[in-house]
């Protein structure tokens, strides 16, 4: 039923005034009052529940059934009815209520309705549909949508774009879609981007959150949403009133708890679809808001294995003018499942048709080529075109305005709006032209509002008369389901009347609106702040801009709240255009900071660098020694994960901490305490240890002193990273069990994580395995409460590691494509060297290391602070046998005798990479000073990063030095000790490799029964390699037996006759 005025027995609906006629008298009705009526009359003889009544009027509020009875009672009251005996309401004992009476719409008097008090008067113009001509053309297009459709519902998640130029029927397309899905018992939830009005961050997907809701129980939704319930209702507030008992873990990191939004919204969805395929449209998204963007890219990519059916439209060519949609498009365009379908324009014949519905008269062949021509077969053209026939004579179908021009299509789509419009009074082009300031949806109230304030003063049915003007001339639609909403008919129409708004008359009418939000702001628990700061932004002047900074702050405030960053960076950066206004470089230089945080919680850190360092320039001027010290924290956030990244010391970042440590007052404060942990981690790759020492224990002191729990958690994470080196594992582990109880103490969860990831790490280079696998069974409950990536990380390249000692491969190269996984879709840029880290030994011991030479040499290239890089690219050459290439590598790592290898966290990969490399170049004088340097570690694990890797025993490594040394005793006692240990950890690998190596030191040492052990020790390699499916390590000791053998059984061959029994005794037991 349209949502043009109902009538039942001697009453009138009137949605336009919001009330219920008798006669002329107009009943005492409330709001939602009417508007349980209105949707019990629009569904006639249909059994509606409680449940459907609450979820569709009270979206967003959490109402007792009891609300709705009371309503129900008014209602009957004031109609006459009764429960007993129903004229027009039946209630159905505990299912729910059915409207009874017969309803007639638009100027059709019901039919066997009892006679009227009063006579009524009916409206000669009735709405038409919004789709009254049939559907034309687009036959493969909705074939290749239903396709899609059904590859979703067996499970297969599909993305479409419907693309095309304005007008093209991208919307109707997916209405049609929306039509065929609903036919097939499968729900559809819609979104709509709204064009320019100040939107909350997320509004296209809180309007499919409201649609979800009205489709299930609230007991279903808590079980769709599970543990993200929290994260979902942060960013999108409206969900907070289903479920309040749900409270967000707070991030330390805004970051991260964008991403937990991110997974929890995919993990809902894919809850949802569990039960029964969804489709999502979401509308215009060339006017999405950036979140909504991000979100709709990482579902697309999340959620290919569900039953979700994704389609969205957009106009072609706006990824220009926005780099976020273009990039958005462009991940789309990689998700597998997805698709772009383009719309054309109509054929000549399908214009034809259309003609012929529309006028209900064949047309000439010369009026379809005329109107083919003018509008090039765009379907929302050829509707203008039609519009304008009828005061066209026939014979003048050839001239203006029907021959083609030279102007741009969408210009003369515009031109042909603005001429139909013209048939509209001036009072109501001027009330829709108020309108379109409002977007592309507007609420009757408050154009109300601003016409009681006009001039001249326009009452409120003054103003229903105008929106039914334009209601029956097709330019506006009234929304069924939501009471007073409208929506042009098209986002041509609104922006062709809001461009016809000159500049200063622009200004005022967002003034108005404006002004008569904020009014009504007042009442309001949670008034529209986007919606306030956008106007007042457009309304601003030198005079008026007070009110603009003011909700433009709060509105990027809010958007902060709610994970929406990228709107909060837009609404700073009005802030920081209206300052121009009424210069204040104090709170331009605030202004700038809260910008550049912003651009750095949303990923843009160019630009948030760009912002910090202008707010420095600010600061260092006014002078304002605190806002200096922020600026460079912000200019160098700090590594709020478990180690530093990158490896490149920023000298600007060093520049901008050091002036500020200058300019702030001696003695201890928060912030000095800050900027000293962050100047010391940032010196990791650069300064002294006893510099990077000094920083970080002064900052530690000053957060005790201040007894101040942030500032004390930030300095112990920062010296954490800084001690990080071969000489400090007792001391980390004090300070990361210190860190836990601080966290503990404190509630910080993040902080507890880190300092287990600390703990864990170090107390693997000692060698602790039970220890520390035993803090992982907390950990990792923990990390999936919190759902951060940098933890779930962690987990995940844990498990790799754990796997890889128990020589699982394939499971351990799963659990490092997981860790990279999580670490590509959190942005990290640590993500890709921490998977090759994982994946080089993995390969080095069962496949070829060919495919992992370019990224390996890569890294070395850019890493040039991480010698590391470049010894592992010298052992990746060793194992590729390219000997030559080995030594340019190892001569460049070595030129400084050691020396300039950083003692770092990577110092002991570097080392043992060098120590095989030098081994196997059989480099005497290199071979011994890496063994004097490794030999007090004898009896540690060597660890690579937070745990990415443990390759066993330090031991091992001794002993292959000491073997290319010939210090036989050293080796054996070295590769004893390895094995040992080895054994301890369940290092299945790095006992195969000591064996083997155990016996290539005994074959070459060559003493009297070494022959006899060296196989017996190949004989246990090989049986565990294969078993643990070690290829290339297997294939080396077999040939390595094979050569033993062969060169036993020449020297049987070749021995004295004599000799020869006891050769053969002991060729027989070897």
């Amino acid at each position: 039923m349209s949502s043009t005025d109902l009538y039942f027995g001697p009453f009138h609906l009137d949605p336009t005034n919001v009330c219920v006629w008798h006669g002329q008298e107009r009943l005492a009705l409330q709001p939602k009052e009417f508007a349980v009526l209105w949707y019990l009359a629009r569904h006639p003889s249909r059994l509606v529940t409680p449940e459907e009544l609450l979820s569709t009027l009270w979206a967003g509020t959490v109402v007792s059934p009891g609300v709705l009875k009371v309503r129900l009672r008014r209602i009957r009251q004031a109609l006459g009815d009764q429960v007993d005996t129903p004229r027009f309401i039946e209630t159905v004992q505990r299912q729910g209520y059915r409207f009874i009476a017969p309803v007639a719409a638009g100027d059709a008097p019901p039919r066997g309705s009892e006679v009227r008090d009063s006579p009524v008067t009916f409206p000669h113009a009735v709405l038409h549909p919004r789709h009254a001509v049939e559907f034309i053309g687009r036959d493969r297009e909705l074939a290749e949508l239903r396709t899609h459709l059904e590859d979703a519902v067996h499970g297969q998640g599909r993305t479409t774009v419907l693309t095309g130029e304005p007008g093209i029927g991208k919307t109707r397309t997916a209405d049609e879609l929306a039509q065929y899905a609903r036919s097939q018992m499968i729900p559809v939830l819609t979104g709509h981007c709204a064009a320019g009005e100040g939107p909350p961050p997320l509004w296209p997907w809180t309007q499919v959150m409201r649609g979800y809701v009205s489709l299930v129980s609230l007991q279903q939704l808590h079980l769709d949403l599970g543990k993200g319930a929290a994260d979902i209702a942060q960013a999108i507030p409206e969900m907070q009133a289903y479920c309040p008992q749900f409270h967000p873990v707070v991030a330390t990191e805004p970051a991260l708890a964008r991403f937990r939004f991110l997974e929890s919204f995919t993990t809902f969805l894919r809850h949802a679809t569990r039960r029964q395929p969804l489709v999502i449209i979401l509308e215009d998204i060339h006017w999405a808001d950036a979140s909504s963007l991000l979100l709709l890219q990482f579902i697309a990519q999340e959620l290919r294995d569900t039953r979700l059916f994704l389609v969205v439209t957009c106009r072609d060519g706006e990824g220009g003018q926005r780099p976020q949609l273009a990039m958005t498009l462009g991940e789309l365009a990689r998700v597998q499942g997805s698709q772009s379908l383009a719309l054309p324009p109509f054929t000549q014949d399908e214009v034809a048709r259309f003609l012929v519905l529309t006028t209900a008269r064949t047309p000439s062949p010369a009026l379809v080529s005329a109107v083919y021509r003018r509008t090039e077969g765009n379907p929302f053209f050829v509707t203008e075109v039609v519009g304008q026939l009828a005061q066209v004579p026939a014979d003048d179908v050839e001239a203006p305005p029907f021959v083609a021009t030279g102007e741009p299509l969408p210009q003369r789509v515009r031109d042909a709006i603005a001429l139909r419009l013209c048939s509209l009074s001036a009072p109501c082009r001027h009330l829709l032209t108020v309108a379109s300031a409002l977007g592309l949806e507007f609420h009757r109230p408050v154009l109300e509002a601003i016409g009681a304030r006009g001039q001249p003063a326009l009452t409120q049915p003054q103003v229903g008369d105008l929106l039914s003007e334009a209601e029956t001339a097709h330019f506006i639609v009234m929304d069924p389901h939501h009471l007073g909403r409208y929506r042009f008919s098209h986002a041509l129409v609104r922006e062709t009347l809001y461009v016809s708004l000159e500049s200063h008359h622009r200004a005022r009418v967002h003034r108005q609106i404006g002004e008569t939000l904020e009014r009504e702001a007042l009442n309001n628990a949670s008034p529209p702040i986007s919606e306030l700061a956008f106007h007042f932004f457009q309304a601003a002047t030198e005079s008026e801009v007070e009110k603009a900074i003011a909700y433009s702050i709060q509105a990027a405030e809010y958007a902060t709240g709610t994970l929406g960053y990228e709107e909060a960076v837009e609404h700073y950066a009005r802030v920081v255009q209206l300052l121009t206004l009424r210069p204040n470089e104090w709170q331009r230089c605030e202004t700038l900071l809260a910008m550049g945080e912003a651009q750095r919680r949303a990923g843009a850190m160019d630009a948030a660098r760009e912002s910090f360092h202008h707010a420095s320039d600010l600061a260092r001027q006014l002078p304002a020694p605190e806002l200096l010290a922020r600026a460079a924290l912000g200019f160098a956030p700090g590594f709020t994960g478990i180690s530093v990244s990158g490896g490149i010391e920023d000298p600007l970042v060093v520049a901008l901490l050091e002036g500020a440590l200058r300019q702030l007052e001696p003695g201890d404060s928060p912030l000095r305490a800050r900027v000293l942990g962050r100047l010391a981690m940032e010196l990791y790759w650069s300064g002294s240890q006893e510099q990077r020492d000094s920083l970080s224990q002064h900052a530690v002191e000053i957060a005790r002193r201040l007894n101040d729990l942030a500032a004390l958690a930030y300095t112990l994470n920062a010296r954490q990273v800084t001690l990080w080196g071969p000489d400090t594992a007792q001391e980390r582990i004090a300070g990361a069990e210190e860190m836990i109880t601080l966290a503990k103490r404190s509630g910080n969860g993040e902080l507890l994580l880190r300092g287990q990831i600390q703990l864990m790490t170090a107390l693997m280079e000692r060698g602790d395995l039970q220890r520390a696998d035993r803090e992982f069974m907390t950990y990792v409950k923990r990390a999936e409460d919190l759902r951060q990536p940098e933890y779930l990380w962690f987990s995940a390249t844990w498990q790799g590691m754990r796997c890889w000692l128990r020589g699982e491969f394939a499971a351990s190269e799963r659990w490092a494509r997981e860790a990279f996984r999580i670490g590509e879709r959190a942005r990290d840029p640590d993500a890709a060297q921490c998977y090759l880290v994982q994946i080089s030994s993995f390969r080095g011991a069962v496949k070829s290391l060919h495919d992992i030479e370019l990224p390996t040499k890569d890294f070395a290239e850019r890493m040039v602070t991480i010698p590391s890089w470049r010894a592992g690219l010298a052992l990746l050459y060793v194992g590729l046998q390219q000997d030559a290439l080995a030594r340019q590598e190892f001569e460049q790592v070595v030129a400084g005798n050691f020396i300039d290898i950083p003692r770092d966290a990577n110092w002991m990969i570097a080392m043992t990479n060098l120590a095989q490399v030098s081994a196997y170049l059989r480099d005497s004088a290199r071979s011994t000073r890496i063994y004097e340097l490794l030999l007090p570690y004898a009896d540690r694990c060597l660890v690579v990063g937070a745990a990415l890797l443990c390759l066993g025993s330090l031991a091992w490594y001794l002993g292959i030095l000491a073997t290319a040394l010939a210090r036989w005793e050293e080796a054996e006692t070295h590769f004893e000790t390895a094995l040992r240990r080895n054994i301890q950890l369940g290092a299945k690998p790095m006992i195969v490799q000591t064996k083997q190596r155990h016996a290539m030191m005994l074959l070459a040492r060559k003493h009297p029964g070494d022959t006899h052990r060296a196989l017996t020790l190949l004989e246990e390699a090989l049986t565990m390699s294969q078993r643990i499916d070690m290829e290339l390590t297997s294939q080396h000791i077999v040939s390595l037996r094979e050569q033993t053998l062969q060169a036993l059984q020449t020297r049987l061959s070749s021995a004295p006759a004599g000799t020869r029994p006891k050769l053969a005794r002991q060729r027989s037991s070897d």
